[in-house]
């Protein structure tokens, strides 16, 4: 492996063949047969290293810490959404749904490109692979999107509302606009409780992780929740992102908050309702 991951970096006629520009592996298996080389050799998923500025092999490391549930799978059903909010949900369900169907058409014409390019590596195929590989990358980075904005949604307009009536959303949150290294939604009950949502787009959509101390910890656990804080603390600019993160902590250790997760329920291109857990964070 670490063979094939050096010629990725000196080689990069023999990185085109196998990966795409963004690192991931081509479709190896129509290429070569069961994602190998020509000499056998396993092709190896890569990432890119900032610290280094290399590709190096990307290693799935195990998560270590798991949550737990003091209540799991609540289902929320789309007869109790308010009028006001029905139409939001039901034009997000149908963009993500759209944006799905085009993301599966985008990926499939950029495989038969690929195998095209395999079978013939003429400029002409070269140029036509790479065009099929913008149009799925921007067609990718907007499913992803859409379906980010369709958990967001039913969080927002239907669990929050059902179960935390008169809630009002933290809109000044301290961390990047990415969603990286801060939680999704932070809301305020009328009784000043905090209510902290992780949300998805479907109810088979896996929870996220990070490394946290040498191990690497999933979302929902109390390691990643005051991970997540300290992040928030770093990048505070302001003395109400400070203060944000002190009334957390404090709201945590006084149980006065709630972490939730929200698994939003597409029912194909309608809004099918949502199902919500709550973490156990001590």
């Amino acid at each position: 492996m670490r063979w094939q991951v050096d010629r990725v970096n000196r080689d990069p006629a023999w990185k085109e063949t196998f990966y795409r520009k963004d690192g991931y592996r081509r479709d190896v298996e129509n290429l070569r047969g069961l994602g190998k080389d020509k000499y056998g050799n396993q092709i190896p998923q890569i990432r890119w290293d900032e610290a280094s500025h290399r590709w190096v092999a990307a290693t799935n490391d195990p998560i270590q810490a798991h949550p737990k549930y003091l209540e799991k799978g609540i289902p929320g059903h789309p007869r109790t959404v308010s009028p006001e909010q029905a139409q939001h949900l039901e034009n997000a369900a149908k963009a993500r749904h759209d944006a799905i169907k085009a993301d599966d058409a985008a990926r499939k014409h950029l495989e038969d490109m690929e195998r095209r390019f395999a079978r013939d590596p003429s400029e002409h195929n070269r140029g036509r692979m790479h065009a099929a590989e913008a149009d799925y990358k921007a067609k990718h980075t907007a499913m992803g999107q859409r379906s980010e904005d369709f958990g967001e949604a039913a969080a927002a307009r239907h669990a929050v509302p059902d179960h935390y009536p008169g809630a009002e959303r933290v809109a000044d949150v301290p961390g990047p606009k990415n969603g990286n290294d801060r939680f999704d939604q932070i809301w305020k009950t009328p009784d000043g409780r905090y209510v902290v949502v992780e949300a998805k787009s479907q109810v088979k959509t896996s929870l996220g992780s990070r490394r946290v101390g040498g191990q690497r910890v999933s979302q929902g656990t109390p390691e990643y929740f005051q991970d997540i804080l300290k992040e928030m603390e770093t990048s505070a600019k302001r003395p109400e992102h400070r203060q944000l993160v002190k009334d957390l902590r404090s709201a945590k250790k006084t149980g006065r908050l709630d972490y939730v997760l929200v698994k939003g329920n597409p029912d194909g291109a309608r809004y099918g309702g949502y199902e919500m857990s709550r973490f156990d964070v001590g």
